[in-house]
């Protein structure tokens, strides 16, 4: 089952019917966000396309966060030198692939596919380093580096 919450561009739409995809979609439209998070939880993969934007390798979308805290494989779609990639990689949850790269992305779906349907998770990410970005966590990190800036403020 496909699962489209929010809006959903009228040509990703068509798109989908060509593919015979249809009775395969739900768009339920605007859902709840304890409704979003419940339903990333039990998805076997979390789609991230990233806008096509000169500055998009150094945006980290707030979705990847949200994405990342439901501990379910992510496939971004981007420039394979993003920021987006390295935190995925980082922390094992996904990988981000070239919006053209066919076969890379059919071979991570696949994968993701096999395991799913064998009842098993993807287990290769690491909580620990998932929960290093967390808002707490990264919180704690500016404050971090503001307080060395305060206290050396010649060493900047």
């Amino acid at each position: 089952m496909i699962f489209f919450p929010g809006e959903v561009d009228y040509s990703i739409k068509k798109f989908i019917e060509k593919q015979n995809l249809s009775s395969n979609t739900v768009y339920p439209g605007h859902i709840s966000k304890d409704l979003a998070i419940e339903s990333m939880k039990l998805s076997g993969l979390l789609l991230l396309p990233l806008n096509k934007a000169e500055n998009v390798k150094g945006r980290l979308p707030g979705k990847l966060y949200e994405y990342m805290r439901s501990y379910t494989p992510v496939l971004a779609l981007g420039p394979e030198n993003s920021d987006v990639k390295m935190i995925l990689q980082d922390t094992g949850i996904g990988t981000c692939v070239n919006y053209s790269d066919r076969n890379k992305i059919r071979a991570y779906v696949l994968n993701v596919y096999n395991a799913y349907s064998k009842g098993e998770k993807m287990e290769s990410y690491s909580l620990k380093k998932i929960q290093s970005y967390d808002v707490r966590n990264q919180t704690r990190r500016l404050a971090e580096f503001l307080n060395g800036i305060h206290e050396q403020p010649d060493q900047i």
